[in-house]
């Protein structure tokens, strides 16, 4: 796990859950805020901290704004 770059368990959690979190987000685009939040339960991790950024079209490129995983985060156990 890379936890120098600041993504918690990202990198552990499978990406059919990552690719699930990200499309349960609203769609993106400008009137989104920068960062958008959900949490999840993921089998075999527990429950998670999905966090997500904006990215926008790349000036004089044809593109689309999309989210961005950028961390996971372990939440712990509910009692």
């Amino acid at each position: 796990m890379d936890t120098d770059r600041g993504t918690g368990i990202l990198d552990t959690v499978p990406g059919q859950f990552v690719v699930r979190a990200m499309y349960s987000l609203p769609p993106a685009g400008e009137v989104q805020p920068p960062e958008a939040s959900l949490e999840m339960f993921v089998p075999r991790v527990g429950r998670v901290r999905f966090t997500f950024e904006l990215a926008g079209p790349v000036p004089h490129k044809r593109a689309h704004w999309c989210w961005q995983a950028k961390s996971a985060d372990l939440l712990p156990g509910r009692a």
